[in-house]
């Protein structure tokens, strides 16, 4: 009896590794497509970008500067003409993002990504800043990660 719950016991350890090193190994998927994105946003690259987001993706910005608040809602195609266009009249553009955080849900086919992403730039002359907090679901599909929808609360100070 006890060999039979020594070889249990094994089996079960090597489910749960398993389980781990798949989780590890989409970890590692994620962060590679995130930091992909960042280079391309740092380069001002929309097309390497778009490769990444879903045809049908969702994307809802919420956008705080002092007492005023806006809510954008985006397609894909309209996003990637917002990036091009924001960035046309920006200068001196940096981009961090960090505090990453992953859950996978369902048959860990999905994973929800946080992160949080810290921008300044000069805008028109002027100094802008802006943080914001994101929150992406992500879906793997024939093994590769893709943004099916993002939502963002950013504050703005100029």
């Amino acid at each position: 009896m006890r060999i039979k719950n020594i070889i249990s016991a094994f089996f079960v350890l090597c489910i749960l590794s398993v389980n781990v090193y798949a989780d590890s190994e989409k970890d590692a998927q994620i962060h590679a497509m995130l930091t992909a994105m960042d280079k391309a946003i740092e380069n001002k690259d929309a097309n390497t970008i778009s490769q990444y987001l879903d045809d049908n993706i969702h994307i809802i910005m919420k956008v705080t500067m002092g007492d005023n608040e806006q809510v954008f809602k985006f397609d894909k195609k309209q996003y990637i003409k917002t990036l091009e266009d924001g960035w046309a009249v920006t200068e001196e553009y940096t981009y961090t993002r960090d505090k990453v955080a992953i859950e996978y849900i369902g048959n860990a086919n999905k994973a929800v990504v946080t992160a949080s992403v810290y921008e300044l730039s000069v805008v028109a002359g002027r100094p802008m800043a802006a943080l914001s907090h994101e929150k992406a679901l992500i879906e793997f599909r024939n093994g590769d990660p893709i943004i099916v929808t993002l939502t963002a609360n950013t504050n703005v100070r100029m």
